[in-house]
């Protein structure tokens, strides 16, 4: 007991020309003891997105750390 949920995740770049960049996140929590999946058993059920970012930011489409997810990490 007291065991502290552990993650593991993908995440890489593509550099696209004139100043854009393509991305990608995915990630996962699972309890080390049992194996079990966290997120409601999801695979890549904390985060799994895709974008695009430049000089006007970044647009990022999928699921996404919120928030409320981090404050309460």
């Amino acid at each position: 007991t007291g065991e502290v949920p552990s993650r593991w995740g993908l995440k890489g770049t593509e550099d696209l020309g004139a100043g854009y960049q393509a991305f990608f996140v995915l990630e996962n929590g699972f309890q080390p003891g049992t194996g079990a999946l966290n997120y409601g058993g999801r695979l890549f059920g904390r985060q799994a997105n895709v974008g695009v970012s430049g000089g006007f930011g970044a647009l990022t489409l999928g699921r996404q750390m919120n928030m409320t997810m981090i404050v309460l990490a």
